[in-house]
């Protein structure tokens, strides 16, 4: 069920959006088998990887701008060799960042210290070296800034991540204030990840959408099951969009929790770009843009969402849709 996450769809989308723009798709043709290889095998596949992005950007001119998915699926301890040759070819390399995955394991003290290592050489040395950098939102932009010395001046702030949505038979996507104080959960919801979804408060209804579910289904639970990224848009019933994560409900906490304070959940897109307001963690880095929209509400706990959506008018709701609807265009 890989394809029922969103992980893919993030990718696919920058990657349509770029060709669109004109731009020309460089693809790295590699079987890493570095996971089975001896120390030493393993030690020679990242010197292999970067004679194949050698030979992937060998088409790249000066003046040229090369955009790069980050982190990179094929990554080696010496992709900065590779960048670093591009950079003295006048070639300018810009890079949108997906995921943070040096931030997320220096939230975790838990975290191996060579492993916390590798991952600094992998991605923090790159990025000190890309032209300019897509970040997710503000407070990405300021933890890369202290946290790594990334001049402010090299980064740009998405704001939001895009989520396409391809009408098959001119679907439309119809919001209404009918059963608005429901609340869907999107996403993997295996327990390891999601355990707020496994303590939802009683008074609300709930509607799950994703993989790994093995929760209770009865009473205020509905559980859907799970849908591909592009269906999902179309079958997704209720009023709000919860952008929550972590293991507690009291409050975002975890590895997964603490990483909100600054990622953008591409969840989060789904939703807005499914025309639905809403539920989102008041830390979150994200909380300012949809106080700033007018596209939902913000809560401490989950258990506050019960009074946060009963608070919640007919017409108050139907403001949020309408300013959702925009931001969803």
């Amino acid at each position: 069920e890989a394809h029922h996450t969103a992980g893919v769809k993030a990718r696919d989308d920058a990657e349509k959006i770029l060709i669109d723009a004109g731009c020309k798709e460089l693809a790295i043709e590699i079987s890493d088998d570095r996971y089975t290889a001896g120390k030493l095998d393993k030690l020679l596949i990242h010197f292999k990887l970067l004679k194949e992005w050698n030979k992937t950007f060998s088409p790249v001119k000066k003046g040229d701008v090369v955009f790069i998915q980050f982190p990179v699926i094929n990554h080696t301890l010496v992709f900065d060799i590779a960048i670093k040759k591009l950079i003295k070819n006048d070639v300018k390399v810009v890079a949108l960042i997906h995921d943070l995955e040096v931030l997320r394991l220096l939230l975790f003290d838990g975290a191996p210290i060579m492993r916390k290592w590798r991952l600094k050489r992998e991605e923090v040395s790159v990025m000190k070296l890309f032209s300019e950098i897509i970040v997710h939102n503000e407070s990405m932009l300021e933890y890369m800034n202290q946290a790594f010395g990334i001049p402010k001046e090299k980064m740009i702030n998405l704001e939001i991540f895009d989520y396409l949505i391809d009408n098959p038979e001119n679907k439309k996507i119809e919001r209404t204030s009918d059963n608005y104080k429901s609340v869907i959960i999107a996403g993997n919801l295996d327990k390891m990840k999601a355990a707020y979804a496994y303590d939802l408060p009683a008074e609300t209804q709930f509607v799950l959408y994703g993989p790994n579910y093995t929760g209770k289904k009865d009473g205020n639970i509905t559980y859907k099951g799970s849908f591909p990224p592009d269906d999902l848009p179309f079958v997704l019933e209720g009023g709000f969009g919860l952008v929550w994560d972590g293991i507690s409900s009291e409050t975002c906490a975890g590895v997964w929790g603490e990483y909100l304070k600054y990622n953008n959940p591409h969840k989060t897109s789904l939703y807005l770009a499914s025309g639905l307001p809403l539920v989102i963690w008041e830390k979150a880095a994200l909380a300012d843009f949809v106080v700033k929209n007018g596209c939902g509400i913000t809560v401490a706990s989950l258990f506050d969402i019960p009074e946060a959506i009963n608070k919640v008018t007919k017409d108050e709701y139907e403001a949020m849709l309408r300013n959702t609807k925009e931001v969803s265009e």
